[in-house]
Parts: C-alpha cells; sequence; structure tokens
C-alpha cells in the first residue's frame, strides 16, 4: 500500500514537474515576452483623436529554414538552404460586436507576412512589430469609420448587424518544443539528382525535374488576451514534374506531389526512382492517348487520388463548401460586382440540418487527431493560427445532412464560435480558414472491385456504349481518363477532357462507394491536409466534355539533344 502511495506521489511530482518546466520554457521564451510587451503597449497607447483605438491584437514570428533542390536528368538546376524570420499581426479597432473587419471595399489582395529580425534582442523585435502595428492601426481606424458609414447608408437587417464581428476567446497556452530538420545537403542532392537521371532514356519528354522543397519552421505567437504559443510546424513536399508534346502537338504537362512531414518519410532511393519510370511510363500513354470526339453525360467512376481531389474541390469552398464564411460589408462600388458568389458569403449555411449530399456519406473532421489506424496524419495540428484547439472529432455532414461547418473566431450568420480552423501556411502568413484532417465515409460500401461493374451496367441503361473511370484531375481537367468498353470491359487512355458543372450537389447521386480507404495529403497555400477517403466513388451523372481551348503547337525542328 506505502508502495502504491509512493507511486501516486511521484506521479503527481513528474506531472506538475513537467508542466512547471513547460511554463517556466514560456515565462523565460524572450520572444514571446517581447511580443507580450509590445502587445500591450500598443493596446494602451494606439489612438488617434476621436479614431476608435484597438481592442485586440495578436502576432505571430515564425522562423523557417526553407531548402531546394531541383534537378534535370541527373544535374543539378539549383539548391539552396534559406534562414528567414517572418512577422504577421492582427489588429482590430472597435470592440468585439463591431470592428473594421468583415469590409469589402476593394478586390482583395492577400496580406503577407513581413520579414524581421533574427535573434532575441529585445529592443530590435519590438521595434519591428511597432512600425507593423503602427501602420495596422491607421488602416484598421479608417476602415472602421469607412465601415460604419456604409452600414448607414445601406439597409441591412437588424439580424445581421446583431452578429459579432470577433468571438472572444480565452487566452491559450500551449508549448511544444522545437526539432530542427538536419539536412545533409550533399545527399539529398545526389538523391535528386538520380532520380532526375531516370528521363534521360524519355526521348519524348520536352522538360522534366525532380525537386525536394523542406519548410522547417518553429513559431511564436501572442495575443492582447494572454495566449501564449510555440509551435514548430513541418512541410516536405517532393514534386516530380514532366512536359511534352502529344502526337497531334498538345503540350502536356503532369506533376506528382508527394507531401510528407520529415525527412524520414520520404521514399528510398530505389523506390522514388521506380516511382519516377511509372510517372514517365504513364505520361508517355498520354502522350500517345487519342482526344475524346464527343460530350458525354452519364455515369463516371472516380478512383484513388481522383476521389481526394473532389472532395478538395467541391467541399473545402468558402463559397458552396463546409468553410464557414460570413457575407461582407460592401461599398456601393463593390456592390455593382455582386455576381460572384465570393461576395455572398457561404450559401450552404442556409441549408443547416437538411440534406446536402447522399444520405449514404458522412463527413467528419478530425483536425485534432494525431494518428489515424496507427498512422501519423500529415494534417493534424494541436492549436490553429488564432489560438483555438481545433475537436479530436467533429461531424459536418451526417448521413447527408449538414450538422456543422468548418469555422475560425470571425462568427458567421448561423456559426459564431470557432471551432479552431483558421490555419496559418509554415511561413506564417496571414490565416486561411482551411481544414486539418476530413474524413468521408460511408454507411453502405461495397468491395472497389465492383463498382466498375456497377459503372459498366448503369452506362448501358443510359444507352451509352462505353463509360468513363477519372483516376487523377487537376481543377476541370481529367488528367487520367480512361473510356471503358461496356461489352468487353477493356479501358482506353484518352485526353483532352474536362470534368464540368460539378460541384458538392453531385455527391447527392451515388451509385456506389468503395469499402477499402485511402489516406492522402494535399498543401494549400503551403497548408496541411488530410483526405481519408473511400478508395473510389461512382456517381450517377457527371459531365465530361472536349476541351476546345487546346492550342496544337508544331513539332519542333530538331530533336531533344542525345
Amino acid at each position: 500500500m506505502i508502495t502504491q502511495y509512493k507511486s501516486v506521489i511521484t506521479g503527481i511530482a513528474l506531472l506538475l514537474g513537467n508542466t512547471l518546466s513547460v511554463m517556466a520554457q514560456q515565462a523565460a521564451d524572450p520572444i514571446i515576452s517581447a511580443m507580450q510587451k509590445e502587445i500591450d503597449r500598443s493596446i494602451k497607447e494606439l489612438k488617434i483623436d476621436k479614431l476608435p483605438a484597438p481592442f485586440y491584437i495578436d502576432a505571430r514570428v515564425v522562423n523557417i529554414n526553407a531548402t531546394n533542390i531541383q534537378a534535370t536528368l541527373g544535374s543539378l538546376m539549383n539548391y539552396n538552404s534559406t534562414p528567414y524570420r517572418n512577422v504577421y499581426c492582427s489588429l482590430l479597432t472597435g470592440d468585439y460586436q463591431k470592428s473594421n473587419n468583415n469590409l469589402l471595399v476593394d478586390f482583395p489582395q492577400g496580406s503577407y507576412p513581413q520579414t524581421m529580425v533574427f535573434g532575441t534582442d529585445e529592443e530590435a523585435i519590438r521595434t519591428c512589430l511597432w512600425k507593423q502595428l503602427d501602420e495596422k492601426y491607421k488602416k484598421g481606424a479608417e476602415d472602421y469609420e469607412t465601415k460604419q458609414s456604409i452600414i448607414k447608408q445601406q439597409a441591412l437587417s437588424a439580424e445581421e448587424l446583431s452578429i459579432p464581428d470577433f468571438e472572444k476567446k480565452e487566452p491559450a497556452t500551449y508549448f511544444q518544443q522545437d526539432v530542427p530538420i538536419h539536412i545533409d545537403m550533399e545527399k539529398l542532392k545526389k538523391y535528386v539528382m538520380d532520380a532526375s537521371a531516370v528521363f534521360k532514356d524519355n526521348k519524348n519528354l520536352i522538360d522534366s525535374s525532380v525537386r525536394l522543397y523542406i519548410g522547417d519552421a518553429n513559431s511564436w505567437y501572442t495575443n492582447s488576451e494572454g495566449s501564449k504559443v510555440q509551435c514548430p510546424d513541418k512541410l516536405v513536399m517532393l514534386f516530380i514534374n514532366l512536359q511534352g508534346q502529344a502526337i497531334d502537338g498538345e503540350e502536356l504537362n503532369q506533376t506528382t506531389s508527394l507531401f510528407y512531414t520529415s525527412l524520414e518519410e520520404l521514399p528510398d532511393n530505389e523506390t522514388l526512382k521506380k516511382m519516377c519510370l511509372q510517372q514517365g511510363e504513364l505520361f508517355n500513354a498520354r502522350l500517345q492517348a487519342p482526344l475524346i470526339d464527343e460530350s458525354y453525360c452519364g455515369p463516371v467512376l472516380f478512383e484513388k487520388d481522383a476521389v481526394a481531389d473532389l472532395v478538395n474541390d467541391y467541399m473545402v469552398t468558402p463559397d458552396k463548401g463546409i468553410l464557414a464564411k460570413r457575407k461582407p460589408i460592401r461599398s456601393d462600388e463593390m456592390n455593382r460586382y455582386s455576381g460572384g458568389s465570393w461576395l455572398e458569403g457561404n450559401q450552404l449555411e442556409g441549408m443547416i440540418n437538411k440534406k446536402v449530399i447522399s444520405r449514404d456519406l458522412t463527413l467528419v473532421s478530425l483536425s485534432g487527431t494525431e494518428t489515424y489506424q496507427g498512422k501519423k496524419l500529415f494534417g493534424y495540428y494541436p492549436i490553429d493560427a488564432q489560438g483555438v484547439a481545433p475537436d479530436k472529432e467533429l461531424v459536418l455532414i451526417q448521413e447527408g445532412v449538414l450538422k456543422n461547418m468548418l469555422t475560425n473566431r470571425f462568427p458567421t450568420k448561423v456559426f459564431r464560435h470557432s471551432n479552431g480552423h483558421a490555419r496559418a501556411a509554415v511561413n506564417g502568413s496571414e490565416p486561411f480558414l482551411l481544414p486539418g484532417v476530413l474524413k468521408l465515409s460511408s454507411k453502405n460500401p461495397v468491395a472497389a472491385s465492383s463498382l466498375k461493374q456497377k459503372l459498366i451496367d448503369a452506362a448501358k441503361e443510359e444507352d451509352y456504349e462505353y463509360a468513363y473511370i477519372v483516376r487523377k484531375k487537376a481543377g476541370e481537367n481529367a488528367e487520367l481518363l480512361y473510356r471503358v468498353n461496356v461489352q468487353d470491359g477493356s479501358e482506353t487512355l484518352v485526353r483532352g477532357a474536362q470534368i464540368k458543372d460539378m460541384s458538392l450537389k453531385t455527391f447527392k447521386r451515388i451509385l456506389g462507394v468503395a469499402q477499402e480507404e485511402e489516406i492522402y495529403n494535399r498543401s494549400r497555400h503551403d497548408v496541411k491536409m488530410t483526405f481519408i477517403v473511400p478508395r473510389d466513388i461512382l456517381f450517377e451523372e457527371v459531365d465530361v466534355v472536349k476541351n476546345n481551348n487546346i492550342v496544337l503547337k508544331k513539332p519542333y525542328v530538331v530533336e531533344r539533344p542525345e
């Protein structure tokens, strides 16, 4: 019994010791301390005449070492490893109910981080913040006055005016020790050069390259509410780029993008070379493939990569997807351009608790979940760019019915609270509203091997002699499109096709979903995302049309040098 008590006491002591150690590291961090002092000073002293003072400020400082290595045909094109430090600040004037944000008086240009001094010198850090915050305050105070003037001129509903402009949160504290990535430049150069040399014997290529990017970042974040966060971020990207000219003169490009969080996850040398060979063979087949000659509107089977791209393209959008977006206060000039859906907020919000996709499908956010079935999730993050921790599991669409959306601290008409999806890029840019991990599943899945026959049967029912399988897409372009003969099931690779008029609504009409799952990593604006999706999905009706914008060029007079 005494031994048990000793064990409990020892455990508590270790827990308290770890907690106090983390707290001590945070309290002693000179970067956080300098940031907090300048934010506190700005909150108290930034004031111009009768213009509103700031009520909220946050700042993010990011140390990043960016390594790029690119090679072609076994020779280096460029390589460099550049360390730099960025800082990005947000400043809101007025109060949580009425502030300078959610205003649109011009087409958005985006906001980028500024470079900052290295080191821990308090005066130098505070001076960099001071200059940026002064500029942000002047602009923010002017925008606040402009916004209030526009509101008085426009007939906005009482409900719209009652929506807070920013959500107040309790301060967050999070500390994670950074472990820098060890860069063996000579080893990595050889790795990339050897992979690129695989394409030497491929005479169909106009150009080819293999590129490795390593973003090794460590960030510090604090705000005027008292949040203090220090968290590393690692992004490793491998690109295989191919360019060639088809038999009829169309120039084609093919990029294979692979995403990781560490160098240890990269494929070994031989595996990468085999991957390059496979991509080269596939590209050669595309160059020889015939153009489609007619439009098609019928059943289409999407497989593997293409399924992840469907979720990325049609579910992760701020106008008709699961990203909550508020309709901005607009100037009269911007109202004249109100035809774009991006000006109207997210139309899907009005469908809360209503069916938006097939009742066979469920979409869940797992952004706060670190592993899935024993695999580390690329898109996982412990705390977002506004100091909010994401849920380990959040149901967004349950059996076809919209239940929730991804949110940040900017409330919308329906969603007033953040669920932690303000995402900063690895370089510390302005946060984007994006998922970390999304899982799409079916309650009635079938074996993937049965879906091709279902596709053929559905095409026969529509009196088609063929159907289509999409294995890779890039935007509207079907990069890997196979025409399936409904009589014998044979497949022919074709090109020159576009997938038209797809949206979230397309997911309402599906004929089958594979029970096998695949995990795919993606990056948007250098923000890491993971999609856990069924291997294949068969849609009842998709438009496949000929791309009429293809430019046919004359062949090269002299062949590529040996």
